[in-house]
């Protein structure tokens, strides 16, 4: 699937965090490439942390197009994110 001059391609891993590919931070760039629609669904990014390395983790979500956020509860991946500092506020 991952070759030149193949037909346009979709792969979805659900729950990818819990599965460890070797070199999967290189995947995406390569797979875009050959045209090859590469998506990832996890929970939080730190869990791709916990199983790769947080420069490993950095790469792979460097690497992809799009990044789809819908409940993010980390303060450090909403600062990543968002890119700039929130402040709690002291009621």
């Amino acid at each position: 699937m991952n070759q030149q001059d193949k037909h346009h391609s979709f792969a979805l891993m659900d729950e990818a965090a819990q599965i460890f590919i070797p070199n999967i931070a290189d995947i995406p760039a390569t797979a875009r490439s050959n045209k090859v629609s590469f998506n990832i669904v996890a929970q939080d990014i730190l869990q791709f942390e916990s199983l790769y390395s947080r420069p490993v983790s950095d790469s792979l979500i460097g690497n992809l197009n799009y990044q789809i956020y819908l409940k993010n509860c980390q303060y450090r991946n909403c600062q990543a994110c968002f890119g700039y500092n929130w402040q709690r506020k002291s009621s």
